[in-house]
């Protein structure tokens, strides 16, 4: 061997503490941000106007996710009610119920500021149910 034996143990512990540099910085404990969750914005909701025409004086129930919206009172030919809805849109059960067993018509429309979303016409004997599709506005 050439040299000192006292230069080659200082230069060995320079090239291990320059080796331990990251060594340490990878294995001592780290402080990390907690992630906090954000929190749920309550459902937008979207008021609209329905319009229901129907050709005999009928009863109507609307309902969407399982939940009853709207139902009419007594039986009539036209009923016109405000209602809040999802806006993300939704799929409406309706529901109308005529007394005498002949054919009938129910034209639902579905408006915001005079604007048309849905406008569907349900026809049946008696009684018929259909879903209506308010699309995402």
């Amino acid at each position: 061997m050439r040299g000192s034996p006292l230069l080659h143990a200082l230069f060995l512990a320079v090239a291990l503490a320059l080796a331990g540099i990251p060594v340490w910085s990878l294995t001592r404990p780290h402080s990390y941000a907690v992630e906090t969750k954000a929190e749920a914005k309550p459902a937008e909701r979207l008021a609209v106007d329905l319009t229901v025409t129907s050709t005999a004086p009928a009863q109507v129930v609307l309902s969407a996710a399982g939940q009853m919206l709207w139902q009419s009172g007594a039986a009539a030919t036209r009923f016109e009610q405000a209602l809040d809805l999802p806006a993300a849109g939704c799929e409406l059960v309706a529901k109308v119920t005529w007394s005498d067993g002949a054919d009938h018509a129910a034209r639902f429309q579905i408006s915001q500021d005079g604007e048309t979303l849905a406008d569907a016409t349900l026809w049946g004997e008696s009684e018929t149910t259909d879903v209506i599709v308010l699309p995402k506005p």
